[in-house]
């Protein structure tokens, strides 16, 4: 067995610390008539045209995947914050709500007691 040393100037380490993603338990979510999925499953933007889309977060993944629905022809966007909604001037066709609280059919219905009709909801929550 050949036994070397070598040095490096930095070290990375790839332990995949983020990999198993947070689902919050909304009330109704098992019987969505639509799709949800957390953002760790986001591919494309492609797969959202013609769709009314809910983003559940207020950082970078659910701007990035909101603006990527956006860009791929989605009918809408809704920003679904839990504590505070993100800082940005969005198009005429994305709307700022609190968090949602329950789902029943293909409704939203929010903290604020607004609804709105979804297709797709994607949660931006973070990792165990």
């Amino acid at each position: 067995m050949l036994l070397s040393t070598e040095e490096f100037d930095y070290v990375i380490v790839s332990s995949g610390l983020f990999c198993y993603p947070h689902m919050p338990t909304i009330e109704g979510f098992e019987k969505f008539h639509g799709r949800i999925l957390h953002a760790h499953d986001v591919k494309n933007g492609q797969d959202y045209k013609d769709m009314r889309v809910c983003v559940i977060g207020a950082s970078y993944s659910a701007e990035d995947i909101a603006s990527m629905a956006w860009k791929n022809g989605c009918k809408s966007v809704c920003c679904s914050y839990r504590s505070a909604p993100m800082e940005y001037e969005w198009p005429q066709n994305f709307t700022t709500r609190p968090l949602i609280t329950s789902v029943e059919g293909s409704t939203a219905t929010f903290k604020d007691g607004s609804t709105e009709d979804l297709d797709v909801i994607i949660v931006c929550s973070g990792y165990k």
